[in-house]
């Protein structure tokens, strides 16, 4: 594509745009707002809709050296949506010039700007409610999906959004973060070690394709194994939710070994999933029925506190029987079960909206808030810790509180234990999202905080900036939650002297908000 020959339409008002001279790229004319690709009704279903490979993509990390894995995978497309008589996205536009030459040398992916005044069919159906609004559309990859998706998955792509300040910094780390390969390749030691430091997370073992008929039981034809792309689409259906995890296989002896390192097409013997409460589960094994797998009753702490699944499944089916079949089986049992006993909010997956498909299968945006979102409330747009439809208790408690070996982190997860099945129990770090926390708090309380600023020194601070706390809150409601400590009325306290909050105080929190919500509730700031 010469981007040279393209006429560009520079230093025109918003609401000229439309004006914009265009030349013709492909079969089809691609607008142009200044120096910008602009996006529209029209062209969107191209753009957005159409998943394909990146031929300029970064190769997934390998220790070896080169990739034994195709170096091209989805493009992620950053779309800026604006208004004709907004100023501030007038005034962002050179960041986003700046950020779309920031895209074109990463080779990952296309910015674009949508203009809501004039195409206002995608924005409306996007549910974009504020400008500027920066949203990132991951696609799956058109080779991952055609062999591996089912008829019932009908989105080809994952929506992020990003709700951070507009710097080309934060912008452009965030981007790099949703833009990265869903799948790393990690040594079997360095798995163990990503095991421990990951909520949920997904091991599948890799053979060379080229050499899969010497060490694997014949099947029914070298295309019936599976195929390490379904393993990539079933990671990118999975973000957010799990880090996935490849590893060539040590019955590879030395020499094939080496081979193995150049090898780009790669198939899965086997797939496990591990949570970090020390649960795991073998999710599929190479000739072995999935049934036979995903009702193991030996692993008795994995069911213990979910309840019974089903899949739709034949009796005997392998996942080499039916890979579509069995990339939807793999993310429906890892959603099914990847719920901790206590969830921590990540970046990754700070706030997740989903909606179910035809088969049941949660599919997730993400956005970096908590609560406020595009896409509405309730279980149909739910994030992931609302999926469940349960109310969600979160902590707002300091990296110490929360480290695994902590009193209040272990009274904590017992007593999400005991609630499992009526409530969520969700954790965010105030030291990693302090301006986050912070709005967690009742209505008018950031006004009292301003009135009260000569009060405040580096001891005495707002009571509710005192960590840990809890708060319970739900998906059909963003601005009202029940708070422990409870609220009476503003006031300063000690931060040396901190907060102490035991299991019995969890317990009876919970226990109070069970048996009477509505007299708990209290009016809060927006989320």
């Amino acid at each position: 594509m010469d981007r040279q020959r393209r006429k560009y339409c520079r230093n025109i008002p918003w609401e000229m745009e439309d004006n914009c001279q265009v030349s013709e790229v492909s079969d089809s004319a691609e607008l142009r707002i200044g120096n910008l690709l602009r996006l529209t009704d029209d062209s969107w279903q191209r753009v957005i809709e159409q998943s394909h490979l990146h031929p300029r993509s970064a190769p997934m990390p390998y220790s070896g050296g080169a990739s034994p894995w195709d170096e091209s995978s989805p493009t992620t497309t950053l779309v800026a949506f604006i208004q004709s008589t907004c100023r501030s996205c007038e005034n962002n536009l050179p960041l986003f010039e700046v950020l779309s030459h920031n895209l074109e040398k990463l080779g990952t992916g296309d910015f674009y700007v949508l203009n809501c005044s004039s195409d206002k069919a995608s924005c409306e159906h996007q549910k974009c409610e504020s400008f500027p609004t920066l949203i990132a559309y991951r696609n799956f990859g058109r080779q991952r999906t055609e062999r591996c998706r089912s008829e019932s998955l009908t989105k080809q792509y994952l929506r992020m959004d990003y709700h951070g300040i507009l710097t080309e910094k934060l912008v452009m780390e965030w981007y790099l973060q949703v833009s990265t390969p869903t799948v790393q390749y990690a040594t079997k030691d360095g798995i163990g070690m990503l095991r421990r430091i990951n909520d949920v997370s997904l091991h599948a073992t890799l053979y060379p394709l080229s050499l899969a008929g010497k060490y694997l039981p014949a099947i029914s034809g070298p295309n019936s194994w599976y195929p390490f792309e379904c393993f990539q689409l079933a990671c990118d259906r999975l973000y957010g939710k799990a880090a996935c995890y490849g590893e060539i296989s040590e019955n590879l002896k030395s020499r094939d070994a080496t081979i193995a390192q150049r090898e780009q097409n790669m198939v899965v013997t086997q797939i496990e999933m591990h949570r970090r409460d020390n649960v795991s589960a073998l999710v599929f094994s190479l000739g072995k029925a999935l049934i036979t797998t995903l009702q193991n009753e030996d692993n008795i702490q994995l069911h213990k506190f979910h309840t019974p699944h089903r899949y739709e499944l034949k009796s005997g089916q392998r996942c080499e029987d039916n890979h579509p079949a069995c990339t939807n089986v793999i993310v429906s049992f890892v959603t099914d079960h990847s719920r901790l006993p206590v969830t921590h909010i990540t970046a990754a997956a700070f706030h997740t909206h989903g909606r179910k498909d035809s088969t049941g299968t949660i599919w997730y945006h993400t956005q970096f808030s908590f609560y406020r979102s595009s896409l509405g409330f309730g279980k149909e747009a739910s994030s992931s810790i609302f999926a469940a439809g349960l109310p969600v208790l979160l902590t707002l408690a300091t990296s110490e509180q929360l480290s695994e070996k902590a009193t209040f982190y272990l009274d904590l997860q017992d007593i999400a234990y005991k609630f499992y099945n009526q409530v969520v129990f969700a954790s965010l770090n105030v030291d990693e999202f302090p301006q986050w926390a912070a709005r967690f708090v009742p209505h008018g309380y950031s006004r009292h905080v301003v009135e009260n600023d000569k009060l405040i020194t580096e001891d005495m601070i707002p009571d509710l900036f005192i960590y840990p706390r809890l708060c319970i809150v739900t998906a059909e409601n963003h601005q009202r939650a029940a708070f422990l400590p409870n609220y009476v009325k503003f006031s300063l306290g000690s931060r040396a002297e901190g907060r102490t909050i035991n299991k019995s105080n969890i317990e009876q929190f919970v226990s109070d908000f069970m048996t009477s919500p509505d007299d708990k509730w209290v009016q809060t700031e927006l989320f």
